[in-house]
Order: C-alpha cells, then sequence, then structure tokens
C-alpha cells in the first residue's frame, strides 16, 4: 500500500509541477507577445516622430532663408502675393477657378 500512495504522491507532485511548467510557459508566451505589439507600436511612433522631425527640419531652414533675405524687395513682394494675395492698386489679378 505504501508503493501506491507513493506514487499517488508522485504523480499528483508531477502533475502540479507540470501544470506550474505549462503555466509559466504561457506566462512567457503572453509575456513575449505583449512587448513585440508594444515594439512595434513604438517603432511606428518613432517613424512618425522621424518624419515630423524631417518636416520641422525643412520649415526651420525656410525660415532661416526668410530672415536672412527679408531685406530683399523682390523676395518680400513675392511673399506678399504668394502668401497674403496682396496686389498693386492699379493691378488686375485673375484667379484660375478651374483647379488645373
Amino acid at each position: 500500500m505504501r508503493r501506491k500512495e507513493q506514487k499517488k504522491k508522485s504523480f499528483f507532485a508531477n502533475g502540479i509541477v507540470k501544470i506550474a511548467i505549462m503555466c509559466f510557459a504561457v506566462y512567457i508566451a503572453f509575456t513575449m507577445i505583449s512587448s513585440q505589439v508594444e515594439l512595434s507600436e513604438k517603432r511606428k511612433t518613432k517613424a512618425e516622430l522621424e518624419e515630423q522631425k524631417i518636416a520641422l527640419s525643412v520649415s526651420n531652414e525656410e525660415k532661416k532663408m526668410l530672415i536672412e533675405k527679408s531685406d530683399d524687395n523682390e523676395f518680400i513682394e513675392r511673399i506678399a502675393r504668394e502668401y497674403y494675395d496682396y496686389a498693386y492698386p492699379d493691378e488686375q489679378v485673375f484667379i484660375d477657378i478651374s483647379g488645373s
């Protein structure tokens, strides 16, 4: 009888160990998958921020050029016409509304 009890106890102990190992494996798998998802999101965010950085760098360079050329009359006139829709008082401006 003692031997049967030992087998039952060892089987029970082995079963608990197997369940514990299986739970640990599931936990590790879940942790790895969630880490990969988070890493993927962070990479996407990084790429978006890099694009914003490049766009801001271009914008900053354009603004630096504007500051450097601020005393050039032709440049000032072009900016006034393009961005602020200014025109001379006796000038007729035609706007193409066809969209092409």
